[in-house]
């Protein structure tokens, strides 16, 4: 008995330790992995914010690989700056755009605060962000609140 319990407990280990390298055996292997798919929602308009929102997004590439990212930044109320030509980071968040990231306007908002397509950088628009987010929820993306 104490054997058989032995052996089932190995076998569960080995099984644990398994799981946790079938995605670093399947990359040395050249293997398709997970594609990871996340809807963030971002609504500050704080500088602050819009560097921890840059950083948030550049540490979820380097983790889970361009590749394996599917990434979309719905920018709505006040996080609509973010997005806006003469804020100090929409470089930024081009560059990231260039890494496949898609930054999302919401049209809604634009209207509320009067702000036209021409003021923001070439992105998406979106005819309403909350409504975006939650049909990206019930389509299996992963909801992540942006910034802080």
């Amino acid at each position: 008995m104490k054997m058989a319990r032995l052996y089932l407990q190995s076998l569960l280990l080995l099984a644990i330790w398994g799981a946790s390298n079938l995605e670093v055996v399947a990359q040395e292997r050249g293997l398709p992995i997970k594609k990871h798919r996340v809807v963030m929602q971002f609504t500050n308009a704080d500088t602050a914010a819009h560097r921890a929102l840059i950083n948030q997004v550049r540490n979820l590439l380097e983790g889970f690989g361009e590749e394996n990212l599917e990434l979309e930044i719905v920018c709505h109320n006040r996080g609509m700056d973010v997005l806006l030509k003469d804020n100090p980071y929409a470089p930024k968040v081009m560059e990231l755009q260039r890494k496949g990231v898609k930054f999302l306007a919401c049209r809604q908002t634009m209207i509320q605060r009067n702000i036209k397509d021409e003021d923001i950088i070439p992105c998406p628009i979106v005819p309403r962000g909350l409504v975006w987010i939650i049909e990206r929820q019930e389509n299996g993306f992963t909801y992540v609140k942006g910034g802080f």
